[in-house]
């Protein structure tokens, strides 16, 4: 069998590839050279992603041997570590992402959507795409468009990316673009709020005091600008789903289990860790200790801040400078340390 190196997968390949893969998932069937055609290249593509798979597994476990025998320290366990959550973030993207949205194309799936209104003012979804991949264009522009054919028409005017940065820049791969801030001001809206809530996937482990000031702020954006708020993870399932769940429970009036509801019946999708269950479950109590707590202290702050007595002119440069200069006299000096007063 020929290896990667011997005959790679090339981008025209590629191309052919994703061509016949949308007019199959269109008409549901090739003429039969095509259908051949179809099935040598997904079969080479197929091996083109298992060996690159091998080469990241060989290569991760030639420097986990040096590490142990001493031969490389420090750093090179970060890049071990990079490398396994890379394989993990385009493993997982890739399937549960993609068979899902071959699915909902074909119709065998149809309730899977990258992502979905929980209702006119919220969204829930994944890692928005702006590279164009197959028949799918930039998703920004998709989310923009969506939001402004709702009745009455909406802007978006915040995101919630609940994922690391490295998951955010597809672990350095650039064959494909996924959404970062620079991205949402471009395509969506110059003036977009950007939050980012970094979580290690199918974790909670993010600061409090983040979640709570993005939930408020979302509050801002929905109820009093009324425009739309996009909430993303990467595959819209977990961290993304805790987000939401929070802002429902705080503001938007609804119980834990109705939040819960809600989002199942719009996301079917969705399946969060047991940690995010507990942190949504939890997070209505805490919030109102966190917001009682920042209130208690914005106000000590403000009765212990000086009273500015505006009656005394303030000195500027300018005065400085045009001030006159008196010159000493022969019964003056200098002071030359401390200053007496009798």
């Amino acid at each position: 069998m020929e290896s990667l190196s011997e005959k790679p997968f090339t981008r025209e390949e590629e191309r052919r590839y994703n061509e016949l893969l949308t007019r199959l998932e269109e008409t549901h069937e090739l003429p039969p050279e095509e259908e051949l055609e179809f099935a040598q290249l997904k079969h080479r593509n197929n091996m083109f992603i298992l060996e690159g798979e091998r080469r990241l597994l060989e290569g991760a476990a030639a420097r986990k041997n040096q590490i142990a025998t001493g031969e490389e320290t420090g750093g090179v366990r970060d890049s071990i570590v990079k490398a396994g959550k890379a394989a993990y973030f385009w493993g997982t993207l890739l399937a549960t992402a993609v068979p899902g949205y071959l699915g909902q194309r074909s119709g065998v799936t149809p309730g899977f959507l990258h992502w979905n209104f929980i209702y006119d003012y919220l969204m829930l979804g994944a890692l928005p795409v702006v590279t164009q991949v197959g028949s799918s264009g930039n998703h920004l522009t998709l989310i923009k468009d969506q939001a402004a054919e709702r009745n009455p028409p909406r802007t978006v005017g915040m995101v919630c990316a609940c994922l690391e940065m490295d998951e955010i820049k597809g672990y350095g791969m650039e064959m494909i673009q996924f959404a970062d801030k620079a991205s949402w001001q471009k395509y969506v809206n110059p003036d977009i709020e950007y939050a980012h809530l970094p979580m290690v996937d199918t974790t909670a482990n993010v600061p409090f005091h983040l979640v709570a000031e993005a939930v408020a702020k979302m509050n801002v954006v929905i109820n009093e600008r009324q425009q739309a708020v996009y909430v993303h993870c990467k595959a819209g399932k977990g961290r993304s789903w805790m987000v939401t769940m929070c802002y429902l429970t705080t503001f938007a009036g609804l119980s834990y289990e109705d939040a819960s509801r809600l989002i199942k019946v719009r996301r079917g999708q969705v399946s969060p860790s047991s940690s995010q269950v507990r942190f949504a479950k939890s997070f209505l109590m805490n919030f109102i200790k966190w917001k009682s707590i920042k209130e208690y202290n914005e106000a000590q702050a403000a009765a212990f801040e000086p009273e500015i007595d505006n009656t005394i002119p303030v000195e500027t440069e300018e005065m400085q400078e045009s001030a006159p200069v008196e010159e000493p006299t022969n019964n003056s000096a200098a002071p030359s340390g401390d200053v007496n007063v009798n």
